[in-house]
C-alpha cells in the first residue's frame, strides 16, 4: 500500500517588525528656546494687555520687544544648527514645527507691537504738542482773561470744573497762592508787556516719558517779539482717567513752578528795548526795595519817607539824611520826632485816602480798609516778602514792569505785616519813572525794535541814572496767617481771612 501524500504544511504568518521606521532625531534646544522667548512674549502682551485695558491706559513697555528680537536669533541659530546636524537635529516637535512658527509669531507680533508704539509716540507728541501750543497761545495774547485761562490749564483736570476765566476774583479766591506765582511768571510777563505782539514758534516734543498714571513730556519752541528772542520750555503732564473717573480720555495739564521760569534766560537774544526794558526793570525794582527796607525801620522812617519820596513835591533821595538827622534830634529831645511828621496834617491824609489801593486798577478801597491799612502802615509799615508769610518769599518775589503813555510803572513785591507773631497781606509797592525824555525814547526803540536783529548786553548797562517816585501801594489787605502744623510735623495750608 502505498504512503500517503503528506499534506503541505501552511507557512506561518510574516510578523511586523518592531523597530522605529523613522530613526530618533533630537529636537534643537535653540528651537526649543526660540518657542519659549516667543511664546512668553505672546503671554507677556496679553497679560500686560488686559491689565492696561482694565486701567484705561496705553501698554507701553519697550522692554517686552527684547523678547521677539531673542526669538528671531534663535530661529537663525536653530535653522543653521539643523542644517549642520546632517540629520541628528530637528525643530519639529508634536508635528509643530518650532522654528518656523516662533519665526512669525515673534516677527508679526513684534513688528506690530512696535506699529503700536509708534503711534502711540505720535499720538502723545501730538496732543503734548497742541496743548502747550494752546496754552502758550493763550498766554501770548496778554489779556486778563486769557492768562486766567493759561493759569487754569496749569491745575490739575479735576480741580477745573468751577473755575472760570472771567471772574477774576473768584480765581483768586481760589487759586490765591497760584495766581499770585503765576502771574509774577517770565513767560507771563513777556505776553502781558507785548500783548497780541508776540510769535511762538514751536520747537516740538523735545522728549517724554512714561509714569504711573501719568505721561510728562517737554515742549520746546521760541518767542519773538520786540523786546527779542527767547528760547522757552514748556512741561505738560498728560494723565489717564481712571476706571470710574468721569473723564474721557486723556487730559492734559501744563506744570508750573514757582522758582522756576519757562524762558530759558541763558540763551535769550534782545533787541536794544529788550535791553532797556530790562534795566528798567531792574532799577526800577531796586529803588522799590530801598523804600520797604526804609519803611520797615519804624515809624520815623515812614513818616520821612513820606516828605522824601511820597509826595507829589518831595526831593527824593533826602530819606537817609533826614533820618539821621531826626534821629539825632529824638535823642536830644527825649522823644520822638515822628510825631511831629505825623501830625502834620498832609500825611495821614495822603496815607489813608491817596496811597493806597486794593488792586493794580486803582480800586478804591472801602472807608474801612482804609482805616485797617492807616493803622498797620502807621504801627508796621511794610516788609520784603517772606517777611510774615511763610515762604512768600518764593511765591512772592518778582517785580513786575508796565510801560504807559506817560511813564514806566515797576511793582515791587512786599507784605504789610498784622499784629502777631507772624502773619500779614501781600501788597506790591508801586514807583515810576515818568521822565518825558525817557517815556518818548522808550517808544521809539519799540517802534524801530526787530526780534531778528539782537544786540549783546550793552556795556553801559545800569549805569544810566533814573528818577523814581513813589506812586501808591496796592494790597487787598487779605491776611495770610501762619501755616498749621499737620500730622507727623508737617506744615499743613495756609490759613487766610479776608
Amino acid at each position: 500500500m502505498a504512503d500517503p501524500t503528506p499534506s503541505p504544511v501552511a507557512p506561518s504568518p510574516a510578523l511586523s517588525s518592531t523597530a522605529d521606521t523613522t530613526p530618533y532625531v533630537s529636537v534643537s534646544w535653540m528651537a526649543v528656546a526660540a518657542a519659549a522667548a516667543a511664546g512668553l512674549f505672546v503671554f507677556l502682551l496679553l497679560l500686560f494687555g488686559y491689565a492696561a485695558f482694565k486701567e484705561r491706559k496705553p501698554l507701553i513697555l519697550n522692554e517686552l520687544l527684547i523678547l521677539p528680537v531673542v526669538a528671531i536669533v534663535f530661529c537663525f541659530a536653530a535653522r543653521k544648527m539643523i542644517q549642520n546636524s546632517e540629520g541628528t537635529r530637528t525643530g519639529v516637535l508634536f508635528n509643530a514645527d518650532l522654528v518656523k512658527n516662533s519665526w512669525w509669531i515673534a516677527l508679526v507680533g513684534g513688528l506690530g507691537y512696535t506699529a503700536y508704539l509708534f503711534a502711540i509716540d505720535y499720538s502723545i507728541r501730538r496732543d503734548a504738542a497742541n496743548e502747550a501750543e494752546k496754552w502758550v497761545g493763550y498766554i501770548l495774547k496778554g489779556d486778563e482773561e486769557n492768562i486766567n485761562q493759561a493759569l487754569i490749564r496749569a491745575q490739575e483736570p479735576g480741580r477745573r470744573a468751577n473755575l472760570n476765566p472771567k471772574n477774576t476774583q473768584n480765581l483768586i479766591d481760589q487759586l490765591r497762592d497760584p495766581y499770585v506765582a503765576f502771574t509774577q511768571c517770565d513767560l507771563v510777563q513777556l505776553g502781558v508787556r507785548n500783548p497780541g505782539e508776540c510769535q511762538f514758534i514751536p520747537g516740538g516734543v523735545k522728549d517724554w516719558m512714561y509714569q504711573p498714571g501719568a505721561i510728562r513730556c517737554v515742549l520746546a519752541g521760541t518767542v519773538k517779539c520786540a523786546e527779542g528772542t527767547f528760547p522757552i520750555l514748556v512741561e505738560v503732564r498728560g494723565v489717564e482717567a481712571a476706571a470710574n473717573s468721569e473723564m474721557v480720555g486723556r487730559q492734559w495739564q501744563v506744570l508750573f513752578q514757582p522758582d522756576r521760569g519757562y524762558i530759558t534766560q541763558n540763551q535769550a537774544a534782545r533787541t536794544p528795548y529788550g535791553w532797556r526794558i530790562a534795566e528798567l526793570e531792574q532799577r526800577g525794582s531796586e529803588f522799590g526795595r530801598a523804600i520797604i527796607e526804609a519803611a520797615g525801620q519804624g515809624k520815623l522812617s515812614r513818616a520821612v519817607l513820606y516828605h522824601s519820596e511820597f509826595k507829589p513835591d518831595a526831593q527824593s533821595g533826602l530819606l537817609k539824611t533826614r533820618t539821621e538827622l531826626l534821629s539825632r534830634l529824638s535823642g536830644l529831645l527825649g522823644f520822638d520826632p515822628a510825631v511831629l511828621l505825623f501830625l502834620t496834617p498832609d500825611y495821614p491824609a495822603y496815607i489813608r485816602d491817596q496811597f493806597f489801593r486794593t488792586n493794580s486798577k486803582g480800586a478804591e478801597p472801602t472807608a474801612a480798609q482804609r482805616d485797617l491799612f492807616l493803622r498797620m502802615w502807621v504801627e508796621f509799615g511794610v516788609v520784603r516778602p517772606g517777611g510774615r508769610i511763610q515762604k512768600n518769599d518764593t511765591l512772592d518775589s518778582h517785580p513786575t514792569l508796565a510801560v504807559t503813555d506817560t511813564a514806566v510803572e515797576v511793582r515791587v513785591p512786599c507784605e504789610i505785616p498784622f499784629p502777631g507773631a507772624m502773619g500779614g497781606a501781600r501788597a506790591r509797592l508801586v514807583v515810576a519813572c515818568t521822565e518825558p525824555d525817557v517815556v518818548a525814547e522808550l517808544k521809539r526803540m519799540r517802534a524801530e525794535a526787530n526780534p531778528d536783529q539782537t544786540v549783546p548786553t550793552p556795556h553801559d548797562l545800569g549805569s544810566r541814572p533814573y528818577k523814581w517816585r513813589v506812586v501808591r501801594l496796592e494790597s487787598d489787605l487779605y491776611e495770610v496767617k501762619p501755616s498749621r502744623e499737620g500730622p507727623g510735623g508737617m506744615a499743613g495750608p495756609p490759613e487766610a481771612t479776608p
